[in-house]
């Protein structure tokens, strides 16, 4: 998808020389833009724009990024465990935001938060890069964003309908 991996670059470059909390909001709000186009591609074809901005923007019942984990799931775009770090991006998300004192990555109690997220533990690192890797909390976590947006945005139906049963687990 040429408009994801633009954007997901864009992020990528505009993080580069930020904190720890631009970087948590920014990458945290491309997957919910995800999250977006994936409910989007299960509504009605003949909608609106303003019929849309009622169910997305403002006060609207899928305005926040809680919202639409929480329906998303409920349309079976995603099984338990992608709707379970998705939770964990947005706790990370609010933490980072809306914390009075500076947040790190590496901090134990984000690192104790990100050890949960399943998609780290699907896709452990190599063996061989173990011991010799330094790769830091902070891209182990916009990996694992990027790991589960690049599921939403491949996932079997999404721009067909509703699927039958989650395809995502």
């Amino acid at each position: 998808m040429p408009r994801a991996d633009a954007e997901r670059e864009r992020i990528l470059d505009e993080i580069e020389g930020e904190g720890d909390r631009a970087a948590a909001i920014l990458v945290v709000t491309h997957i919910e833009d995800d999250l977006a186009l994936t409910l989007r591609s299960r509504l009605r074809r003949d909608l609106t724009p303003a019929e849309e901005a009622a169910l997305f923007y403002g006060d609207a019942p899928l305005a926040t990024l809680s919202a639409k984990i929480k329906m998303a799931y409920a349309l079976g775009a995603y099984g338990p465990k992608t709707r379970d770090d998705l939770n964990i991006f947005r706790e990370i998300r609010n933490a980072f935001a809306h914390s009075r004192r500076t947040l790190e990555f590496e901090m134990p109690v984000v690192v104790t938060v990100l050890e949960r997220l399943h998609v780290l533990k699907e896709f452990p690192l190599k063996e061989e890069y173990r011991e010799t890797a330094t790769i830091t909390w902070r891209q182990k976590f916009v990996s694992a964003v990027y790991m589960v947006s690049g599921r939403l945005l491949t996932a079997p139906g999404l721009m067909s309908g509703r699927p039958k049963k989650a395809t995502l687990p």
